[in-house]
């Protein structure tokens, strides 16, 4: 009588095919339903440019059933969690009308029209610092006053990410937060982690249809997305391992 020893492995082609279909959702965006849609509005920050800081109240947010408390608004307006949240925008070419209700198509890594201007992983980086409370020198205070003119700075940096008119890198806050996004690619920071691009469409007026300007908005990613990325890495280790007796 001999022992042997048998180990079984999941099948590699398998969860190689359901990871690449999650990459391919998540590229293309995760598409809301009809009725998802957001209040949009400027506010006592909005800076230059026609751009950000917005405040966006949700009207009702239902992402593949993803509650709204999945949104993370860094709260630097104090402003209450789960039911509004302040961001900037990718497009220039494209506006909103304050007060409005707008409808969210979908939440993707690419703007809606303008040639599909993609988000990169700078401006996510950027983004997220900002959304976080953590963008270095950022007047979240307002204590010096200068909080509207580094929303204008932000703003542009951001642009110049999209490839917009009015982007701009150079000199001051857009310099330093350019240098900081560029050294942390790649090491602190990769790919676009919860940014996304809110493509809005429509609105309550009946005006800037079918396309309203873009803005950007941070998620947490859905639990099921994560477990799949992390099924990814079984294939490669046992999971499960008994002995038989042979006979």
């Amino acid at each position: 009588m001999r022992q042997e020893a048998r180990t079984r492995y999941f099948g590699t082609a398998a969860l190689l095919v359901v990871i690449a279909a999650v990459a391919v959702l998540a590229a293309s965006g995760v598409p809301a339903s009809a009725a998802t849609s957001i209040i949009a509005n400027t506010g006592p920050y909005s800076g230059g440019y026609g751009g950000g800081e917005f405040i966006e109240t949700v009207v009702h947010w239902d992402f593949a059933g993803k509650p709204i408390t999945w949104i993370t608004p860094g709260n630097p307006l104090g402003v209450a969690p789960a039911q509004t949240f302040s961001t900037f925008c990718a497009q220039e070419d494209q506006y909103f009308y304050p007060g409005y209700t707008y409808t969210v198509e979908k939440l993707a890594l690419v703007t809606n029209n303008g040639g599909g201007k993609p988000l990169t992983d700078k401006a996510a980086f950027l983004f997220h610092m900002w959304n976080s409370g953590a963008l270095p020198d950022y007047d979240y205070s307002n204590a010096s006053g200068g909080r509207s003119a580094d929303a204008t700075d932000l703003q542009r940096v951001l642009w110049s990410y999209f490839v917009q008119p009015n982007g701009d890198i150079s000199g001051g806050k857009r310099a330093e937060w350019d240098t900081l996004a560029t050294n942390a690619i790649g090491h602190s920071w990769t790919g676009f982690g919860g940014v996304r691009v809110m493509q809005l469409i429509g609105n309550s007026g009946g005006v800037d249809t079918p396309n309203a300007q873009d803005h950007l908005v941070e998620i947490t990613p859905e639990p099921a997305t994560l477990a799949l990325v992390a099924i990814g890495a079984l294939p490669l280790l046992p999971i499960v391992r008994r002995r038989r007796t042979v006979v």
